[in-house]
């Protein structure tokens, strides 16, 4: 995957280094897998990031404000993909939502959920907010 993307090989230690480490703010960001080195080129310059190329996700440790975090949202979904919102302080899940954009199929959603679940028992909260 690395000589596919043309990315340079990083020493196995990152792995054991990146364990170590906890982000106060980060975000899941997925898209098709050949759109994600335009969602890359969209984050902000020296943005903090690791990707699992192969499946089209990035984990974004999220610096900068909510107009930030909101463009490169935008980025993503216009590349048919999602910013989930992983750990973010109360007032930005707040202004921005954790999910992103509803899709269009949300009310065909429900409505599954409503038939095979019609006292919300099963992932309350979770599934079909």
């Amino acid at each position: 995957m690395v000589s596919e993307l043309g990315w340079a090989k990083a020493s196995s230690s990152v792995w054991a280094e990146h364990s170590q480490q906890a982000h106060a703010s980060w975000a899941r960001i997925a898209t098709p897998r050949h759109k994600l080195r335009a969602t890359l080129l969209s984050l902000p310059a020296g943005a903090e990031w690791w990707a699992s190329p192969g499946v089209g996700v990035v984990h974004w440790a999220m610096a900068g404000g909510i107009d930030t975090i909101r463009e490169v949202r935008a980025d993503a979904e216009s590349a048919g993909g999602s910013l989930v919102l992983m750990a973010a302080p109360d007032g930005v899940r707040r202004e921005l939502g954790a999910w992103g954009s509803p899709p269009a199929t949300l009310g065909l959603m429900r409505r599954l959920k409503d038939a095979f679940d019609p006292h919300h028992v099963l992932n309350p909260g979770r599934f079909v907010v």
